[in-house]
Order: structure tokens, then C-alpha cells, then sequence
């Protein structure tokens, strides 16, 4: 992808999201966040929940962008 394309396509997302994420929202991504490391810990993949901060750290920034598309 062009670095222009690139760049148009990031703005374009930070502009369609500008008024999605609030608080509400950051409260909900906080509580699916702890439910989801508890998850890891019932089903054995982790000891304790603060393990499961640790199992996601390698995804790339660009991630969330291959998401949206």
C-alpha cells in the first residue's frame, strides 16, 4: 500500500471513530478485559490474571486497523 493511501485510510479512521470511544466505552473494554483474563485462568492457559497481560503483548499496532477493514 502507497504510504499516502496508507495515511489517508488512518485518518479516515481516527475521524470515523472520533466520538465512538467515550468513557462508557473504556469502561467496557476495562470489564471485558478482566472477564477475559479470568477466562484465561479457568481454562488453565495462565496461573494468575496478571499473566494474561502478558500473552497479548506481540500484536502489532496495525492489528486493530486489519480489524476494521
Amino acid at each position: 500500500m502507497a504510504a499516502s493511501a496508507s495515511h489517508d485510510m488512518d485518518y479516515n479512521l481516527k475521524k470515523a471513530l472520533e466520538h465512538v470511544i467515550v468513557s462508557s466505552t473504556l469502561s467496557n473494554y476495562e470489564r471485558l478485559w478482566q472477564q477475559f483474563k479470568q477466562f484465561c485462568m479457568d481454562i488453565g492457559e495462565v496461573k494468575t490474571t496478571d499473566e494474561a497481560e502478558h500473552l497479548l503483548l506481540n500484536i502489532p499496532a496495525e492489528y486493530p486497523k486489519c480489524i476494521a477493514l
